[in-house]
């Protein structure tokens, strides 16, 4: 999934968004008026959800890779890895943060015609 960071807090100051912590909770206005779980709306489990019913309904996923290309997990001995089938050009950004003692990166450049 990819979710913009507009729909992030990663104070956890924010309802209804991801990264929502207990202070979110401790001070949201007239809580005891609310039902449960008010503040805990538009998890990635909700988007994923949201995502899946756009798919039922033969619409574009908002934050499932889907919607750019076709991602895949293709087997291999050399551990885990993510491949990401990309048939459009695109100028584009991607940030991975992760510990880098044995990634291996390996890119096919391809011309469909």
């Amino acid at each position: 999934m990819i979710i913009d960071k507009t729909e992030a807090d990663l104070t956890g100051r924010t309802c209804n968004k991801v990264g929502v912590g207990y202070y979110a909770f401790r001070y949201e206005g007239d809580r005891c008026r609310k039902p449960a779980g008010s503040c805990l709306r538009n998890q990635p489990s909700d988007l994923r959800n949201e995502d899946e019913e756009r798919i039922a309904q033969g619409k574009a996923p908002n934050y499932l890779l889907r919607r750019w290309g076709t991602p895949f997990i293709p087997s291999s001995d050399y551990g885990r890895r993510l491949s990401f089938i990309d048939r459009q050009r695109r100028a584009s950004m991607l940030t991975i943060e992760t510990v880098a003692d044995s990634i291996q990166w390996i890119v096919y450049l391809y011309d469909s015609h």
